[in-house]
């Protein structure tokens, strides 16, 4: 009997042993997972947020071939030809064809609906002589006196060696070689020829009167400014 108490007092021991050594060596275990073990949930896990989109930076505008000029600047001239100096507030126009040399916009002044257009004009040997060119720039106004030649005022000065003649004409424009756009009353034209060892330059400032008043001290300035590329 005594016997048999030893026994299953042994084995119980023998079993609570056995059950003491599992718990810690299953303790061990999780412990080693360390902080990257997760804990189970049943909560979705979070979609992964994509940083919204920031708007492109974007690039200065190019620049424009038109400009407003805020000092006189010298025009680029090959030898041989005028070297012009557009003025201040003037803007530089692309030339819309190969005849122009040259095109600069003069901005409208007080109630005047129309910008002033100067377009320079160079055919290298001809053009036709200076009183046909002015005569056909005649024919495209209308007068109170009905006769544009004798209205126009003309004169005739040297500037740096060159020979300039200057038109001043006002009245009612045809339109020259847009005469689709219609007649412009109360409009005025400033007119140059500057003859030059390779041919006459021609430049004609046409616009409403307001404006070109406003803009003939710097027309004069512009003429006085002429002379040749070396």
């Amino acid at each position: 009997m005594n016997h048999l108490r030893w026994l299953s007092t042994t084995g119980l021991l023998l079993s609570l042993a056995a059950c003491s050594d599992d718990e810690p060596v299953h303790l061990k275990k999780v412990q080693s997972a360390g902080p990257s073990a997760t804990i189970p949930t049943d909560k979705p896990k979070p979609a992964a947020t994509t940083p919204a989109p920031t708007a492109p930076t974007q690039a200065a505008p190019a620049a424009s071939a038109d400009r407003a000029l805020t000092a006189a600047t010298p025009q680029p001239a090959q030898p041989g030809e005028l070297v012009m100096t557009p003025q201040a507030g003037w803007v530089v126009e692309k030339p819309s064809s190969a005849m122009r040399k040259a095109h600069f916009r003069l901005p409208k002044q007080g109630s005047d609906e129309a910008d002033g257009d100067v377009i320079v004009f160079f055919f290298p040997g001809q053009g036709g002589s200076v009183e046909a060119n002015i005569d056909r720039w005649a024919n495209e106004w209308s007068v109170p006196s009905g006769d544009p030649k004798s209205a126009l005022k003309r004169e005739t000065r040297t500037i740096n060696g060159l020979v300039v003649h200057h038109v001043d004409l006002t009245g009612e424009w045809s339109g020259g070689m847009n005469a689709s756009a219609g007649k412009r009353t109360n409009y005025r034209l400033l007119a140059a020829i500057v003859e030059t060892p390779n041919g006459p330059w021609f430049l004609k400032l046409v616009g409403p009167q307001a404006t070109l008043g406003h803009w003939e001290p710097s027309w004069r300035a512009f003429i006085d400014s002429f002379r040749l590329q070396p």
